[in-house]
């Protein structure tokens, strides 16, 4: 099993427009279709990821099959008229989130076959988040007949003493520049750089588990659903494939941004709930079935009020969850939405009928050692930083 492999990336030649071509990932801005608008305005008949995905926005609102078999096609499309150029090696990407703060990335391909999303899962790639199987049909319905992937999946290593960054960093002058520009939509600004000593690199990352009794190498950071159904994909297609074919087909592996979790410029943000169509009567519920010396704010009308919950934060991000799942359960009207930021639950508060809830945020320091004891946290229990500056694609990958 090799865990990692050097990719074989796709990127638009220099014909494209890379600020129209790059989009948010899908997940983000989900109870905000006025930003998708304004995006598709702005790339309007461009070359653009845009057109190779579907935004979660959109999900039931329009015929989610002809919608795929759009996105596949245009795929296709754009392979044909030969728009890519491709490249081997890793690529060492820079993304300035904000002025002066810098998230340092590799793009790397990860073998599915060391990944497991199981809760209790002891592969050396594992998920962080409690996988909702019901998320995953319309994104492996997506694959199935895909001939490239986008990922806006970031996956974390344990490099306490950054050593894989640091060397890319040193080398970054002797490496191939192959992009540099502004993300569109306030996304801030990327370089991207081909990576001349990827053997190296993957050697010195694969390092980092050698004298691990738990071969734990990498977690999921974001897009723990989307490599989900990469694998869930996988091995539907392995079915029809001889053992030969099973080892080097390209569908195995998946094209992930490698981060160091320890890496100053990330930043673990909580995922608000904002519970539609809900009520004083969901307040009081959240009251009388949460306690603890902790405490979070609830917004309903303008009004913020304080609830108790646990302290540690995992432990009151389960029991919230595990509430709203039962107050849903028994309401048929009311839905969960998965809000990014504190300003855009509050917009979202304002514009809409329901309750919203500031959820606690997770030391990310105490990651790698919480999966390894106790496996998936809940779902959606953390972010990497606010909505706009998560993952753009960028990247394709022929699977």
């Amino acid at each position: 099993m090799s865990y990692l492999e050097i990719p074989k990336v796709l990127l638009p030649n220099k014909s494209i427009d890379l600020e129209k071509w790059s989009v948010i990932a899908c997940d983000q801005f989900t109870s905000q279709v006025e930003y998708w608008i304004k995006l598709a305005e702005y790339v309007k008949n461009s070359y653009s990821t845009l057109n190779l995905i579907f935004p979660e926005v959109y999900l039931d609102k329009i015929d989610n099959k002809a919608k795929v078999d759009l996105i596949n096609s245009t795929m296709q499309l754009y392979l044909d008229k030969g728009i890519f150029n491709e490249y081997n090696g890793f690529i060492y990407v820079e993304r300035e989130i904000t002025p002066g703060v810098y998230r340092k990335g590799l793009m790397v391909c990860v073998d599915l076959e060391a990944y497991d999303y199981n809760p209790k899962a002891k592969l050396p790639i594992r998920a962080t988040e409690r996988t909702v199987k019901e998320r995953l049909p319309i994104r492996i319905e997506i694959r199935k007949e895909a001939p490239l992937e986008l990922p806006h999946i970031c996956i974390f290593m344990d490099d306490v003493k950054n050593k894989v960054f640091n060397k890319l960093e040193d080398n970054k002058d002797k490496y191939e520049k192959l992009y540099d520009f502004y993300l569109n939509m306030n996304g801030g600004h990327i370089k991207g750089y081909l990576v001349n000593n990827s053997e190296d690199i993957k050697k010195d990352i694969l390092s980092l588990v050698e004298n691990r009794d738990d071969k734990l190498l990498f977690v999921v950071g974001d897009g723990n659903h989307s490599l989900a159904s990469a694998k869930e994909s996988w091995n539907l297609k392995k079915q029809s494939l001889t053992e030969e074919e099973i080892k080097t087909h390209p569908a195995r592996f998946a094209l992930c941004e490698l981060q160091n979790v320890h890496d100053e410029a990330i930043v673990f943000e909580p995922i608000h709930r904002f519970i539609i169509g809900a009520d004083e009567d969901c307040i009081d519920y959240l009251k009388k079935n949460l306690k603890g010396n902790g405490k979070i704010q609830v917004v309903y009308k303008g009004k913020l009020e304080d609830i108790a919950v646990n302290e540690d934060p995992t432990i009151a991000i389960a029991d919230i969850q595990s509430v709203l799942d039962d107050y849903v359960s028994a309401n048929s009207n009311i839905k969960i939405d998965y809000i990014h930021g504190d300003n855009y639950l509050l917009d979202i508060e304002m514009k809409q009928k329901g309750v919203g809830i500031f959820m606690p945020k997770i030391d990310k320091a105490t990651l790698f050692d919480y999966v390894r004891k106790y496996g998936v946290m809940p779902r959606k229990s953390f972010s990497m930083g606010n909505a706009e500056s998560k993952r753009y694609y960028l990247e394709a990958h022929k699977i």
